[in-house]
């Protein structure tokens, strides 16, 4: 792998309702399916070859990579998913409502590591540092991984060598995870 691109799904039903997505398989809008195809035209513009596309298998990531696919011109059933990538676990909080509508500017993800079930921000750091193991194996040069938010913030800590600790220290992890823009992260 020469090359590592990362992009997260289009807006999700679960981010209109302002619900916890983690895990649970929410579909993407409409707007995500229009994000989706922006984010597949940019890359053709730009004229990003990708020779591998692997997905998230939950809908709102896979649905946005055979969206990209499909405007790039690679051939969908060559989209491989894989468990590795999926969100973060919210446990008990998965696919209900937040309640605030601003939950981060009071909390942190680390806050909701003690809720039932959920998967710590320590935990997610580890199995997004195996993930990147494996992609690093992969004798694709260009690699798209599309996933999810939190997943991804874990995947950037790893590669910037940074600890798990500093889920939001860093302004740079924080605002480069837009819903489907296609970033270069290796």
């Amino acid at each position: 792998m020469k090359h590592l691109y990362f992009c997260r799904h289009g807006l999700s039903q679960a981010q209109v309702d302002n619900a916890w997505g983690g895990q649970n398989d929410t579909s993407l809008t409409e707007q995500g399916h229009t994000e989706a195809h922006a984010a597949g035209a940019e890359l053709r513009a730009q004229g990003t070859q990708i020779d591998l596309i692997i997905a998230s298998p939950l809908s709102r990531a896979h649905d946005t990579a055979t969206i990209i696919a499909g405007t790039i011109g690679y051939p969908a059933d060559r989209i491989v998913t894989d468990d590795r990538f999926v969100e973060r676990t919210f446990g008990i909080y998965d696919g209900q409502p937040r309640g605030e509508d601003d939950w981060f500017a009071h909390h942190t993800y680390q806050e909701l590591d003690d809720v039932e079930g959920n998967e710590t921000v320590e935990k997610l750091q580890e199995r997004a540092a195996r993930g990147l193991e494996y992609l690093k194996t992969l004798h694709q040069d260009n690699i798209l991984l599309v996933g999810h938010g939190a997943y991804a913030r874990g995947l950037l800590r790893t590669i910037k060598g940074l600890p798990y600790t500093d889920e939001f220290e860093h302004e740079d992890i924080i605002n480069i995870i837009p819903n489907a823009k296609v970033i270069e992260l290796i």
